[in-house]
């Protein structure tokens, strides 16, 4: 019996660590959501900028390729955010997923534990029963060699 709980406690934990490298997956990507997030709001700051020198050029007097190199400015920063905007989309998705196998990983370690608790408190009844048992022979034991010689 003690061998089958140490190797369900192998088992055990080797499905903690699991679970375990799931948390800090987890905390990896959250890392990324932040990173992507943080630079997702430079970048709108960026855009704002570069929208706002492209409407004070186009004020002035400039050449026209003046004008397309201040929009090509801001179509860099339009394409830098789209892409950053799918990157946040995808490491959303990512999240979802590390969540959800983070619940199973969480479930299978609970299921372990109350099965390694059933697995022990049965251990204890056995021992308790056969304990008993051996108490109630010796009882008996003793009851019978009082009662031989109250006989004699």
């Amino acid at each position: 019996m003690n061998a089958r709980i140490r190797r369900f406690k192998r088992i055990l934990s080797t499905k903690e660590q699991w679970r375990d490298e799931e948390r800090k997956r987890l905390a990896e990507e959250r890392k990324a959501e932040d990173d992507i997030a943080c630079s997702l709001e430079r970048l709108d700051v960026e855009r704002k900028d570069a929208l706002r020198d492209f409407s004070e050029e186009s004020g002035r007097v400039c050449t026209c390729m003046d004008l397309w190199l201040r929009r090509q400015v801001v179509d860099t920063v339009d394409k830098n955010i789209s892409e950053r905007t799918t990157q946040l989309s995808s490491v959303r998705k990512q999240i979802a997923c590390t969540e959800v196998r983070l619940t199973e990983r969480h479930q299978e370690v609970r299921i372990m534990e109350t099965f390694i608790g059933n697995l022990v408190n049965d251990g204890k009844l056995k021992r308790e029963k056969s304990e008993q048992e051996e108490l109630d022979d010796f009882a008996g034991i003793r009851y019978k060699g009082q009662s031989m010689e109250d006989d004699e």
